[in-house]
């Protein structure tokens, strides 16, 4: 009798011992959300873009055989989510997926008639119901550093990038729209670094709000990609 209730004890026990190792490595989690405005410094496309009222004028190239609508507004949205695991108080990983968008709505073509006189058009086209997007999806692994006396947290990291384009290609016998995805053509995929700053402010024991910024720097292109200033909610697992 006293060995079963021995035996029942130590079984006890370790359903106890096992249950509780999994909340601390849990406790060592937590997600991140955040959501709002990025500049996209790509979404010119390489260009300075030209309007003509609310509409945006497009790349004429091939001596004006080609008309090229792809410039987007360069301010954005953007949406975040990160598992944050912390090793220490100080040092901690985060792994990271970042969606930015940017679209532009209105364009006008002017397109000359070659065989009228110079200053007179044949036609004039305007696209105000196509919206034409640039997305981005960043993925990334990041190191975080928190100082004490309650500092902001510094982030460094890499990324990989998947980009997702739309275009108009417009010549005198066709139109095109192109979509173009960094999975579709892997020349389009690239990688590069990642800089960061966040503020964190404890509500309670599970839930902290905060302010962050980020960039990121395109190895492969050699420019920057985007910028955000945004806030952000943190729930501690």
């Amino acid at each position: 009798m006293k060995k079963n209730f021995a035996a029942y004890i130590l079984f006890f026990i370790s359903i106890y011992s096992f249950a509780q190792q999994p909340n601390k490595i849990l406790n060592k989690f937590s997600l991140t959300f955040s959501s709002g405005l990025q500049y996209n410094f790509n979404a010119k496309m390489g260009y300075p873009v030209q309007r003509e009222g609310k509409y945006i004028l497009p790349r004429i190239v091939d001596n004006g055989k080609t008309v090229i609508f792809d410039q987007k507004n360069p301010v954005g949205t953007y949406f975040s989510f990160t598992l944050n695991y912390a090793h220490s108080k100080k040092h901690s990983w985060e792994f990271q997926f970042t969606h930015t968008s940017n679209w532009g709505k209105h364009y006008m073509a002017v397109i000359n008639n070659p065989n009228s006189n110079i200053g007179q058009y044949s036609m004039i086209i305007f696209f105000t119901d196509v919206r034409l997007r640039n997305i981005n999806h960043f993925y990334h692994l990041n190191y975080q550093y928190t100082p004490e006396r309650k500092l902001p947290s510094l982030s460094f990291g890499f990324f990989i990038l998947n980009p997702h384009y739309q275009k108009v290609i417009m010549k005198r016998a066709y139109f095109e729209v192109r979509n173009e995805s960094g999975f579709r053509n892997f020349e389009l995929l690239s990688w590069g670094f990642f800089g960061g700053v966040k503020q964190l402010i404890a509500i309670s024991r599970y839930i902290s709000l905060g302010v962050q910024a980020g960039i990121y720097y395109s190895v492969s292109h050699h420019r920057p990609e985007n910028f955000y200033l945004n806030p952000f909610l943190m729930y501690k697992l």
